[in-house]
């Protein structure tokens, strides 16, 4: 990127690089890089489509981490049936942990 900014394969690779982490502070740098990299070649629709596919994956994680924690809060009573599902709260732990109280 030093040595030559205005060409988009340097930058489309990072974001590749980023989003293969899987974290969501990664996805959103992979989505800023896939970003740089589209305004570099505008004419690319591949390069466009990707920050789209980067942006609904973003909004999807996000989306499904507010349904889980709307679930854990209007159904207290079913921590039976929370336990048994599987999602991004689940993974964090924050089912597990109603659980235990």
């Amino acid at each position: 990127m030093r040595r030559a900014p205005e060409h988009p394969d340097a930058y489309a690779s990072l974001s590749e690089l980023f989003e293969a982490r899987g974290t969501p502070e990664d996805a959103r740098k992979a989505l800023q890089l896939a970003l740089v990299a589209a305004h570099l070649e505008q004419k690319n629709p591949q390069s466009w489509r990707r920050v789209g596919m980067i942006a609904l994956d973003i909004a999807r994680r996000r989306r499904g981490v507010v349904l889980d924690a709307r679930r854990e809060t209007v159904a207290p009573s079913h921590l039976e049936h929370n336990q048994n599902t599987s999602g991004p709260t689940a993974k964090r732990g924050t089912v597990r942990a109603a659980g235990k109280q």
